[in-house]
């Protein structure tokens, strides 16, 4: 299922927008380094994105929105679901999705998350957010539509790997072993150093997983 048909189907109440919306107005996005004020914006930023969708339609966002399962502020569509571990991930969308060790060893947060043939899992440490999204087939998966000054191609173990990014951090990289697409998202960029250890680390769980 493409991006924009899930997006068709969320539905947002008049009562859940103004709800959304005064959440953002009154929000405390100061400190940067707290990652629950992180998590907190990008939660409610998303959902905002999507109302502009609601509202004026046709516009592409740069990620698909994060579920919330707290108090009131819930908003469902078909096809997207949290679960729990990256086994729960695997079993719901029907392909092998495993944890990106070296992030989970050191992330304060994960969160798992199933779209429709699609599973993405975010690591969330030091102030960053780093998410891993894995789908089948060879399109483009990062929902990343944002233009960036810097573009750069990569072969890791045989795979063509694109970067994009700026001032030489990378917050997109994405590639294809033409049996699944995947592709790495950091906000606030990742050196082509670090990018590069994650990738190499993925290539090989998804041999093991091939095998």
């Amino acid at each position: 299922m493409k991006y924009r048909e899930i997006m068709d189907k969320i539905e947002v109440t008049d009562e859940m927008k103004n709800r959304i919306m005064d959440h953002i107005n009154h929000e405390d996005f100061s400190n940067s380094n707290k990652i629950a004020s992180i998590n907190i914006f990008r939660k409610y930023l998303s959902i905002a994105a999507c109302l502009m969708i609601v509202v004026i339609g046709g516009i592409a966002i740069p990620r698909m929105i994060n579920i919330s399962n707290q108090g009131n502020d819930i908003v469902t569509a078909p096809d997207i679901l949290e679960v729990a571990s990256a086994d729960a991930l695997t079993k719901e969308i029907g392909f092998e999705v495993r944890d990106i060790t070296s992030l989970k060893d050191k992330s304060v947060e994960t969160t798992y998350i199933a779209y429709d043939e699609m599973g993405e899992i975010s690591y969330s440490f030091d102030g960053k957010n780093i998410s891993y999204r894995k789908s089948k087939g060879n399109e483009d998966n990062s929902g990343d539509y944002n233009e960036y000054e810097n573009e750069k191609k990569l072969i890791v173990n045989d795979c063509n790997v694109i970067l994009k990014g700026s001032n030489e951090l990378y917050s997109n990289a994405n590639w294809t072993d033409n049996n699944f697409s995947y592709s790495i998202y950091c906000y606030d960029g990742l050196s082509e150093h670090d990018l590069q250890d994650i990738i190499t680390e993925i290539m090989s769980v998804a041999d093991k997983e091939q095998s």
